[in-house]
């Protein structure tokens, strides 16, 4: 498939996956082209705000809490995947 010229390239997005996602999930995103860190723990505070000032797209499961006041952080970020039963991510 033939990427837009206005499309930002796939190969630049960073995704953060956490929390010991299935590696499945790691392999899927860079078979399709992505650049993807893993992180073994919960984003926490600190940690947080740094993941949050450089990725893309992270994903998260139940431990890690992304909120309001985290999110002021984020400076590229465009999505959020919430890979848990709860909701109250």
């Amino acid at each position: 498939m033939l990427e837009s010229k206005y499309s930002f390239p796939k190969g630049k997005i960073e995704i953060v996956l956490a929390e010991k996602i299935d590696p499945q999930a790691q392999q899927t995103f860079e078979e399709a082209g992505y650049k993807v860190k893993l992180v073994p723990d919960a984003l926490e505070g600190d940690l947080l705000k740094e993941i949050l000032a450089t990725a893309h797209i992270i994903g998260v499961r139940s431990r890690s809490k992304v909120t309001g006041d985290a999110l002021k952080y984020a400076k590229r970020l465009i999505g959020i995947g919430c890979f848990t039963v709860g909701t109250d991510q």
